[in-house]
Formats: structure tokens, C-alpha cells, sequence
């Protein structure tokens, strides 16, 4: 059961980042350091929304997939309703969230 859920995060994962991409929402640098280590939910203080999914959410579910330790629950789509600038994009991008939402909290 845990092999499939990794493999639907991991295919839900790679949608939202073409998502990104084929809406101009990725950012060509990283964030700084001190952006990077914000300790405010979703990096609210130093970063985009859309920046903290492309360097923080997507690269650290990644990294719990491989250490076999996806969170048993997760709450991301609404936020995502809440802090996304009004984009062609948006839509695209809580729906996703609200399925990796769906698939790891079942």
C-alpha cells in the first residue's frame, strides 16, 4: 500500500512541476539562505507561495519518499486557495495539491 501511495506522490509531484513550468511560476534562482530557513508556514515571510512549493514542498516530499517516511496526513491545497496570486495557473496547481492532500491523508 505504501509503494502505491509513493508512486501516485511521486507522479503528482512531477504534474504540479509542470504545472509550475507551463505557467511561468518557476523561479529561475533559489532563495537566499535566510529565505530557505523561515520558519513561517510555507515560507510566507520570504518567499511566493509558488517559490516554497518549487524549492521546499516538492523537494522535501521527494526526499521523505525516499526515506520512506511520507506524512500520514497533510493540509496544502488550501493554503495554496489563500496565498497564490490570482494566476493561469492557480486552479491547476490547488487541484493538484488537494489530490497529494486526498492520497496522504487516506
Amino acid at each position: 500500500m505504501k509503494n502505491k501511495i509513493n508512486q501516485s506522490l511521486i507522479l503528482f509531484l512531477e504534474q504540479l512541476s509542470h504545472i509550475l513550468e507551463a505557467h511561468g511560476l518557476v523561479a529561475e534562482t533559489a532563495p537566499d539562505d535566510h529565505a530557505m530557513t523561515s520558519s513561517a508556514p510555507f515560507a510566507c515571510d520570504t518567499m511566493t507561495f509558488e517559490q516554497w512549493l518549487q524549492f521546499i514542498f516538492i523537494p522535501r516530499m521527494h526526499a521523505c519518499i525516499e526515506q520512506n517516511n511520507v506524512p500520514n496526513t497533510i493540509l496544502v491545497a488550501p493554503a495554496a486557495e489563500e496565498l497564490m496570486a490570482a494566476s493561469a495557473g492557480k486552479t491547476a496547481v490547488v487541484a493538484t495539491l488537494h489530490k497529494i492532500d486526498l492520497l496522504l491523508s487516506e
